[in-house]
């Protein structure tokens, strides 16, 4: 059951993760973009 328990804790944080890169992602290429159209 504990095993189980933290797969989902896991599992909830490898997405929560995945969604922060994802979004960190968009920021970088923004920020490049930027720095590269300057």
């Amino acid at each position: 059951m504990a095993r189980k328990a933290k797969a989902t804790i896991t599992d909830a944080l490898g997405r929560e993760r995945s969604a922060t890169r994802a979004s960190w992602g968009k920021i970088k290429t923004q920020r490049s973009g930027r720095l590269q159209a300057s």
